[in-house]
């Protein structure tokens, strides 16, 4: 094996320097090309080619389908027609009501008093119970809430939560951590 060795370690090299060689000849010969960089931007066939494949569809900025918009204007907007919404109908319930009953108002009333309930699922985290109550309404603040729970993220139970008014953060963790049926 001793008289061998030079040759051994010389078919050694010339196998990994080949390997090399072919690895560089593969990428030279890439369907992109040599004339393209990495880093370099594509032109706008390639990008639309490359979209299409993924199942997307370009979009020009200010032309085309109209204005696009982003997840926060989107809320804004819903939250706008949902309140002009709820003026609307008010404003057309107490029109409607001429005996003075106050419907119109009564009905916000309601809906304000209206128990607001909340099921809490198994392995649920304190993030996604935070979010579930900022979504009904019962907190405004969920970094605060958090914080304020977070002594009794473990203790969370599972089972139906039911709030009614406005509770204060004591309430609502008294509700989250009580034993439910």
């Amino acid at each position: 094996m001793r008289k061998r060795r030079s040759w051994l370690i010389g078919l050694g090299l010339g196998i990994a320097l080949g390997a090399a060689l072919l690895q560089l000849m593969n990428a030279a010969q890439s369907p992109a090309g040599p004339t393209r960089l990495p880093n370099e931007p594509l032109s706008l066939e390639e990008l639309k080619k490359q979209s299409e494949a993924k199942g997307y569809s370009l979009v020009r900025a200010g032309t085309g389908a109209g204005k696009t918009y982003s997840q926060e204007e989107l809320d804004a907007a819903v939250a706008a027609a949902k309140k002009e919404a709820a003026l609307a109908g008010q404003g057309s319930a107490e029109g409607a009501d001429k005996a003075g009953s106050g419907a119109g108002a009564g009905s916000s009333d309601d809906a304000a008093a209206q128990p607001k309930t909340l099921y809490i699922w198994q392995r649920a985290t304190l993030q996604e119970v935070a979010h579930a109550l900022e979504g009904l309404g019962l907190i405004d603040d969920k970094a605060a809430f958090i914080k304020k729970a977070k002594p009794y993220a473990g203790k969370l139970r599972v089972g139906l939560c039911t709030f009614s008014g406005q509770p204060t953060y004591d309430q609502i963790i008294e509700e989250l951590t009580r034993g439910k049926n």
